[in-house]
């Protein structure tokens, strides 16, 4: 399989995964602005984030296509870090109760999926930036 491909199949379940969580969150907004209020998070946060998260995961969609792949592959990754360390201090109870704001079905996983499947996401674009930063991929973005 060409490098070209591979990047294909790992950049196109991302892309439809946070599309799919961005619209979501937009489609029951009321609901995800009242999940957010109930995080451990500060309450200006709380304010802020609706407004903010749907329009940054939709972004990254498109950034999963050259010339940004780089960027966007980087940009994968660290979103996911962050809401998979979010939930692993959840399930280590470092934060309390974390109710799940992510909207559709995402939003039914118990924490221990979801911790799974942001685990595999986040490996996804991990191995993207792997295989992106072989010397052949390169001119992708260029």
């Amino acid at each position: 399989m060409s490098k070209q491909h591979a990047l294909l199949l790992i950049c196109t379940p991302i892309q439809l995964m946070f599309s799919y969580a961005a619209i979501s969150k937009w489609m029951a907004f009321e609901k995800f602005v009242g999940e957010m209020h109930v995080q451990p998070i500060p309450h200006s946060w709380a304010m802020l984030l609706p407004y903010l998260l749907p329009p940054f995961e939709i972004l990254i969609a498109p950034s999963l296509f050259p010339p940004l792949l780089k960027w966007g592959l980087w940009l994968s990754a660290f979103t996911m870090l962050s809401f998979t360390t979010y939930i692993a201090l959840g399930l280590l109870d470092f934060l309390g109760t974390i109710p799940c704001s992510c909207g559709g079905i995402l939003g039914t996983l118990s924490l221990k999926t979801h911790l799974l499947f942001n685990l595999f996401f986040l490996a996804l674009s991990v191995w993207g930036i792997f295989i992106f930063q072989r010397k052949e991929v390169r001119n992708l973005s260029n």
